[in-house]
């Protein structure tokens, strides 16, 4: 990807205002993704020098106002509501910085969201006063989630599966699909589900060095204190990745599946539609802008 390029799923429902909207924000629109069949696309947006100079919060006014008018036209419902979700959740801690941490020393049981730097230090603090809503403030300025919300439980083994077949995900590999089942499931009811944030981070966010393993990153993360994901995390995860996170690639933390090699879930949604989840051992070295999914653990904010 050259620079100033910046991926973002559009779901179009009237093209041409799309684009002029995009346009005025002084964004060149790159469609690289067709599928007239169903009436989505996949951009890729370039920003120029002086576009990528303007404050990120200008070019999210841009983004709301497109999917605000996209969900009005009720297409692609689910997934243009999750991504205008997500905007405006990003857009509101950008705004209101007394909600809002910027470093380890200012997270506190009043805060909501963190965005700057991730490391080690950062996450425990996270996870001790229990923020939910995490950013990453890379050194070009640009503000990055690396947090999703999902609901855990009130979902049969059996529905899940199913969810995989709508959202276009695929085991690759023999034994994926029952390794997937052998994980821990939450049996709650539907009224009873659990509110649950999955972080994203890399090795380099965790404290590693350039040769890390994919098990290494598995034990820094239980030392930071975060938790392994269960069956349903994986799947409701997966879901979204292809609007929050195009072209994303993913370990999953979970509880270690003997065999031959130990291994976790990979997940790999490079493709436009579709997701892949594969089994990885853990020996493997672990690429710098790959991820592990992880969950927090359910927030106790303390005074």
């Amino acid at each position: 990807m050259k620079k100033g390029d910046i991926n973002i799923p559009i779901i179009i429902g009237d093209r041409k205002k799309s684009d002029e909207k995009l346009l005025e924000g002084g964004a060149e629109v790159r469609r690289f993704v067709e599928d007239e069949g169903r009436g989505e696309v996949r951009e890729r947006i370039h920003l120029s020098d002086k576009q990528l100079k303007i404050a990120e919060k200008d070019m999210l006014e841009i983004y709301l106002e497109v999917y605000k008018e996209i969900a009005k036209e009720k297409l692609y419902i689910e997934r243009s509501q999750n991504i205008l979700a997500e905007l405006e959740k990003k857009a509101y801690f950008l705004f209101n910085s007394e909600k809002t941490a910027n470093n380890e020393y200012e997270i506190n049981k009043d805060i909501e969201a963190y965005i700057g730097e991730i490391n080690p230090k950062v996450m425990e603090s996270i996870i001790r006063y229990g923020v939910e809503n995490i950013y990453e403030k890379k050194p070009d300025g640009d503000v990055v989630n690396i947090s999703m919300r999902i609901k855990s439980g009130g979902e049969s083994k059996t529905q899940l599966f199913d969810k995989t077949k709508v959202y276009n995900i695929h085991f690759y590999g023999n034994g994926v699909r029952d390794a997937l089942e052998s994980l821990p499931f939450n049996t709650s009811s539907n009224e009873d589900r659990d509110n649950v944030t999955l972080v994203f981070l890399t090795k380099q966010q965790l404290g590693l060095s350039e040769k890390a393993t994919v098990g290494e990153a598995l034990e820094a993360g239980d030392s930071i204190g975060l938790h392994r994901c269960q069956m349903g995390d994986l799947i409701n995860a997966t879901t979204k990745l292809l609007d929050l996170w195009p072209n994303h690639l993913s370990y999953i933390a979970t509880e270690t599946i003997p065999g031959k090699e130990a291994s976790v879930f990979f997940v790999d949604s490079l493709l436009s539609d579709s997701s892949f989840v594969h089994l990885r051992n853990i020996s493997d070295g672990l690429l710098s802008d790959v991820h592990i999914m992880f969950r927090l653990p359910q927030p106790q904010k303390t005074e």
